[in-house]
């Protein structure tokens, strides 16, 4: 499910400039563990790095599961006067990407 997710934003991230979007992933993993996953997907975008889940916890992402250290994968659409505009708790990794650039061409 990630990794299909942050694919798309990646395949579409042109896109996402194009109308004015930052994208801004966020990531539990370690840093190694990042940076091989940045590498082997040719990731456009900085992942925000927090092993410690402090931005996952601040933004009620945290998810909890005895021997797992995950986030729950949600993404806030923060608009340009810096306030949320959305958050999407239920996606469907293959077609997020897209449905976040009509949100940002249509409704923002």
């Amino acid at each position: 499910g990630g990794t299909r997710e942050t694919c798309g934003f990646c395949d579409r991230s042109q896109d996402h400039e194009r109308a004015g979007c930052a994208i801004l992933g966020c990531s539990g993993d370690s840093v190694e563990r990042h940076r091989c996953f940045a590498c082997r997907n040719s990731l456009p975008f900085e992942p925000l790095l927090h092993p410690k889940h402090e931005i996952a916890r601040a933004y009620g992402a945290e998810l909890r599961i005895a021997c797992l250290s995950i986030d729950r994968p949600w993404t806030y659409v923060v608009g340009p006067d810096g306030e949320s505009a959305r958050i999407c708790r239920c996606v469907d990794a293959g077609s997020h990407a897209g449905e976040i650039l009509q949100d940002l061409v249509f409704k923002l």
